[in-house]
């Protein structure tokens, strides 16, 4: 069995970076990252945690985004919550996720999809799952 050498190459391209890998296939694609951190938010249980990540985030000047879905969006019923997040570069909330658990109350993030999710997630460096 041959050992195959998987050291990357880098190479820049315009929206990609392109990592050519010396094996078959020989190219691999990756989005070029624009955020440090994606804060997930799946859960009205993580409101402590949440509240000093968010504001850790803020105090350390990396760019980071949050994207809340499932029952999670009850979170920004929260006062500090909300003044938590606001210092995301991007805050956006599944509009469906919102309808369901808050239905007729204004959303103070902007809305989105599991589409604008996976972007997200897609393009940040790190993500964190909560």
């Amino acid at each position: 069995m041959e050992i195959q050498d998987l050291t990357p190459l880098v190479s820049q391209g315009e929206c990609f970076q392109c990592l050519k890998i010396r094996h078959d296939p020989p190219t691999h694609c990756i989005p070029i990252f624009f955020m440090d951190l994606l804060i997930h938010i799946a859960t009205p249980h993580t409101r402590g945690v949440l509240d000093h990540l968010a504001r850790a985030c803020a105090r350390s000047g990396i760019q980071w985004a949050c994207f809340l879905t499932n029952d999670g969006v009850k979170l920004l019923e929260v006062q500090s919550i909300q003044q938590a997040l606001s210092a995301a570069d991007a805050l956006i909330v599944c509009k469906h996720a919102w309808n369901l658990h808050l239905p007729g109350k204004e959303c103070p993030a902007e809305f989105g999809s599991q589409s604008d999710n996976s972007h997200l997630m897609g393009r940040c460096r790190k993500v964190i799952s909560l």
